[in-house]
């Protein structure tokens, strides 16, 4: 007899998505900012302050800054794994 949990994952169903959009919101106080992508059929990305800061951001990313990002289903729909800003 196997036991789950809500903290199993089911990674054969995690799914990730790369794509370019642009800072809602990013309070590194509050812990977190919103991308908003720049493909009108996808809803806000949610990203947190651990992964701003892991790519250097924490200081720099601010509203109106284009990002590129890989979101992941593996914690939440629209979690943002990887951010970096985009550079023309």
């Amino acid at each position: 007899m196997s036991s789950s949990s809500i903290f199993d994952r089911n990674t054969s169903s995690v799914t990730t998505t790369q794509g370019t959009g642009t800072v809602k919101l990013f309070d590194a106080n509050l812990g977190f900012g919103i991308i908003t992508p720049v493909d009108p059929s996808l809803k806000n990305l949610f990203v947190h302050v651990n992964t701003v800061r892991r790519a250097g951001l924490a200081d720099t990313l601010t509203q109106g800054h284009t990002v590129s990002y890989t979101a992941s289903t593996l914690r939440h729909p629209g979690f943002i794994t990887e951010i970096a800003i985009k550079t023309p």
